[in-house]
């Protein structure tokens, strides 16, 4: 079905946007987010936040998240060589009424970690393990299961 506001011509395009069954809905939900961050010295930050949404589940094909999240981390960034970081996140379990993958999605608790040295100006190492501890989690019911990733790389600066 062709979208009616597209640009017209050959030319390919790249449309952003979300298709609405009922335009004339009314979100009533609700929630808010509280974030803060501490500079423990020059080199050392902290960061936790907060979001809580009003919605326990929603009714079907609607927007599906957690209740509740947390994400918290530490980032040691010195103007020297060595720097690295490490975030923690928590998801509250909750329900998903998509229509296409209906079900209960779990609780997610994953801790990331970054490490990173400087060689040179223009040589840097960076080696990151998301999701380090390898708890297994799915994005929604019959996904895959995810777990750890762990990437080096290098990177040169012309």
């Amino acid at each position: 079905m062709p979208l009616e506001n597209s640009p017209q011509g050959d030319a390919a395009k790249l449309i952003f946007g979300y298709y609405n069954i009922n335009t004339e809905k009314i979100s009533r939900d609700w929630g808010f987010e509280v974030h803060s961050k501490y500079y423990l010295t020059n080199e050392v930050t902290t960061f936790v936040n907060y979001t809580w949404f009003n919605r326990k589940s929603g009714a079907p094909g609607e927007l599906n998240f957690p209740q509740n999240k947390i994400p918290a981390g530490i980032s040691y960034q010195p103007e020297t060589k060595f720097n690295a970081s490490m975030n923690y996140q928590w998801d509250q379990a909750y329900t998903s009424n998509l229509a296409s993958y209906p079900g209960r999605i779990d609780a997610k608790s994953l801790v990331d970690l970054s490490l990173g040295y400087s060689f040179t100006k223009q040589l840097n190492f960076q080696l990151s393990a998301t999701n380090l501890f390898n708890n297994e989690f799915r994005a929604l019911p019959g996904f895959p299961r995810i777990g750890r990733t762990i990437i080096g790389r290098f990177v040169v600066d012309f």
